[in-house]
């Protein structure tokens, strides 16, 4: 079902499928598929994924995390 909605990204009705399914989730599950989603080889995987965070993280230190790891790849790309 997860590959299903991933392979039909970045349609706004597979972004709110997602968004739905990881609200499910306990927290510490949805931040690590979304983790993974920010890994993925495919660009519009990795940008719907950045789309989704303020939608299904409601932990504020999981958001931090999010955003530390967002200036560290900016870092290195410098």
């Amino acid at each position: 079902m997860l590959n299903n909605i991933i392979n039909k990204l970045p349609d706004g009705r597979a972004e709110n499928e997602l968004a739905h399914y990881l609200r499910k989730l306990p927290e510490h599950e949805s931040s690590a598929l979304m983790e993974t989603l920010l890994k993925h080889n495919s660009d519009v995987v990795r940008e719907s994924s950045l789309r989704l965070i303020p939608r299904v993280i409601r932990d504020r230190s999981v958001l931090i995390k999010f955003l530390y790891m967002g200036l560290e790849k900016k870092c290195l790309w410098n």
